[in-house]
């Protein structure tokens, strides 16, 4: 998984790039993070068309709860199991070290091909009873909310490499958009510009 960093790109005028056109504009960086796909339960073969087709990246990230984590595999396999039978792109990603109390557990990344996409109502809760009997969604909530005790949501642009909107969202309000990535990625993330944030972001 790490290999790739004895071959990373330096010589060719990659550092001095880097060094004079990136670095400049970051005030600070703090955390390089590495996160590891799940094959068994991402769904990215439901993507089509080249990185450029998806460039608004939709990332829910997720904090265990120290009481429920054990319940965190069947909620993601349930969720896999219903964004298959969408056809919706889904993924799951774990993050490949520990955090301390940053508690950046978890991420699940959705791929957008414009805003308006995201205006679109998707059928979480009808396609998920259909999978699983009438009124079981509710329950399936009450899993997700004992099973994290935080989450929140990031929306990237591609190209940009600029936070453009975080919420947070206690463990009370779960969302129906569950998300997704392609690969293996890594971020380090910089701050103190709160709407301003640069993001490296590697695939």
């Amino acid at each position: 998984m790490l290999s790739h960093n004895d071959s990373r790109p330096g010589e060719g005028g990659h550092d001095a790039d880097w060094r004079d056109n990136v670095m400049p504009y970051i005030k600070k960086m703090h955390t390089i993070e590495y996160w590891r796909q799940d094959d068994k339960l991402t769904n990215i073969e439901a993507l089509t068309g080249d990185d450029a087709t998806f460039p608004i990246l939709y990332i829910r990230f997720f904090e265990l709860s120290d009481d429920h984590d054990y319940t965190m595999r069947s909620v993601f396999k349930q969720a896999s199991e219903t964004a298959k039978a969408m056809n919706l792109p889904w993924g799951l990603y774990y993050n490949a070290f520990l955090q301390g109390d940053i508690g950046r557990h978890v991420a699940t990344v959705n791929f957008y091909k414009n805003w308006t996409d995201l205006d679109s109502p998707q059928k979480w809760k009808e396609t998920y009873e259909g999978l699983y009997g009438e009124n079981t969604w509710d329950n399936f909530i009450d899993t997700v909310n004992g099973t994290f005790k935080n989450q929140w949501d990031e929306i990237w642009v591609k190209n940009e490499w600029r936070l453009i909107s975080k919420q947070i969202l206690t463990n009370k309000m779960y969302a129906k958009d569950l998300s997704n990535m392609k690969g293996f990625f890594v971020f380090n993330s910089d701050s103190s510009i709160a709407e301003e944030t640069i993001r490296n972001f590697i695939l």
